[in-house]
């Protein structure tokens, strides 16, 4: 199997099982991570403590990849990530573009709509709430 195949799999087992351990051995100690929101990239550690807050949140917490792409060390995940906050299911699509050097991760960056997953845990605010706010805060800031 690839090195791309093997990431998939330790990927997606991480995802429904996170194990620190199973984390940390298939990345570089300087790899950096990118997520939603433009902040500055996260090292390994950071995206597992990240994981672990959120699978203590969704206990249920699944992913599925549902493509997979890529050529040379650069490796494309489409999934659907699933669980349930408060009673109600949710579902939020997303995509990691991976790059490896030699069997290990230097780079991902993490791209999926964070609304979807916000708007889970505060059932009160729509994503058209949320949109408007967002679209009032940049006119303002115009």
């Amino acid at each position: 199997m690839s090195n791309r195949g093997r990431f998939v799999e330790m990927f997606t087992a991480y995802w429904n099982d996170p194990d620190p351990r199973r984390y940390a051995e298939h990345y570089h100690r300087e790899a950096k991570i990118t997520r939603p929101g433009g902040g500055p990239p996260i090292s390994p550690q950071e995206a597992q403590q990240q994981v672990a807050q959120l699978k203590a949140l969704i206990p249920d917490l699944r992913l599925k990849p549902t493509r997979t792409d890529g050529s040379g060390d650069v490796l494309w995940i489409e999934w659907l990530l699933t669980g349930t906050v408060a009673g109600q299911k949710l579902q939020v699509r997303g995509a990691d573009r991976i790059t490896l050097k030699g069997d290990r991760v230097i780079e991902t960056a993490t791209y999926y709509d964070s609304l979807d997953l916000l708007s889970a845990f505060d059932q009160r605010v729509s994503h058209e709430r949320l949109r408007g706010a967002l679209a009032a805060t940049l006119e303002a800031a115009n």
